[in-house]
């Protein structure tokens, strides 16, 4: 599906995506209203974000929901590849029986987590950004989380359940 974009396509929505890396603002807001209202204001940020990637990829290869079946799946790989691919985010989607494998092996976030004196975000916002995607494509996702670096795991890995299949761990359902 990434194919089908034209180069300075493809460039736009990456564009886009480098947002997600200035982890910096919540600390600011840490310091005048705390943890909880930083966490909260940056989880609706990534959401927001993932929202309007998922509709300008949509947008970009001439689609509208409802999107299902084969065509999702390709349409959320597409989506991990295009807007999780900087040069502080790295992240590889696969296809597994039928559902996808999301492993990431870094992100800002977590560097920021493991940097001496961070005062900013405690919270994941992967969650929250595709929840955004799903909301855009208007469907009730379940995903399972399998490993996860803050529980010193090598990498964050997550699938997103498509085949069916229950989760069998850490289970988040996001409905539209």
């Amino acid at each position: 599906m990434r194919s089908k974009l034209p180069s300075e396509v493809l460039q736009r929505l990456h564009n886009g995506a480098l947002l997600v890396e200035n982890v910096d603002w919540p600390g600011h807001i840490v310091r005048k209203h705390g943890w909880s209202v930083a966490n909260k204001a940056y989880l609706a940020a990534q959401e927001k974000l993932g929202r309007e990637e998922m509709e300008a990829l949509l947008s970009a290869l001439r689609m509208s929901q409802p999107v299902d079946g084969e065509l999702l799946r390709q349409l959320l790989l597409t989506a991990v590849d295009v807007f999780l691919h900087t040069d502080r985010i790295s992240a590889e989607g696969y296809v597994v029986g039928g559902d996808i494998s999301v492993k990431v092996s870094r992100c800002p976030i977590y560097d920021k987590f493991v940097t001496p004196h961070w005062f900013g975000l405690t919270v994941c916002g992967c969650f929250s950004r595709r929840k955004g995607w799903y909301d855009a494509l208007g469907v009730n996702v379940h995903e399972d989380l399998v490993m996860n670096r803050k529980w010193g795991d090598p990498i964050c890995e997550l699938v997103i359940l498509l085949s069916g299949r229950e989760a069998s761990t850490m289970q988040r359902t996001f409905s539209a």
